[in-house]
């Protein structure tokens, strides 16, 4: 069975703690076992669940609201890194199913994280005008964040 379709789906479940790989796999509409020992954390996908498109959006923006909301998904994400990553696969997801403006949201937030990492290694972070400039990007994401939380809580997500 080739489910291939689906790689651009569960791009960044490495990017979870262990435990939620499996659960955030098949949230986005995929069934999947480990094809060894869990520890390996080795994910196969087996097939599509039922799921509907609007319950996988429904699903995945009430993961993001969960995520923007303070529910960690990972005590170890590797910081700016892992961020950008993580905004890129919300920006691309909601740009898939037609999500507009949740996808813009995402696309802006990515940028800045994007930016602010790229600063953070090849600018000289001991001056303070590069600090300042790292500090503004974080701040248009998290403004940005704010009004998909704000969004989402006002459609009773």
């Amino acid at each position: 069975m080739n489910h291939r379709e689906y790689a651009d789906d569960i791009v960044a479940t490495s990017i979870w703690e262990f435990k939620k790989q499996k659960p955030w796999t098949e949230n986005g509409g995929l069934i999947c076992d480990y094809v060894d020992l869990p520890i390996l954390s080795v994910l196969a996908v087996r097939g599509k669940s039922d799921k509907t498109v609007e319950q996988l959006v429904r699903d995945t923006k009430q993961l993001a609201l969960s995520h923007l909301c303070g529910e960690e998904w990972c005590n170890n994400t590797q910081g700016l890194a892992a961020y950008a990553a993580l905004k890129w696969y919300a920006w691309k997801f909601f740009e898939k199913y037609g999500e507009q403006e949740s996808a813009e949201i995402y696309k802006s937030v990515h940028e800045a994280w994007q930016s602010a990492f790229q600063c953070k290694y090849s600018c000289d972070i001991t001056n303070e005008k590069v600090r300042g400039q790292i500090i503004e990007l974080l701040k248009s994401a998290q403004d940005a964040e704010n009004k998909a939380v704000l969004k989402w809580q006002s459609d009773g997500l």
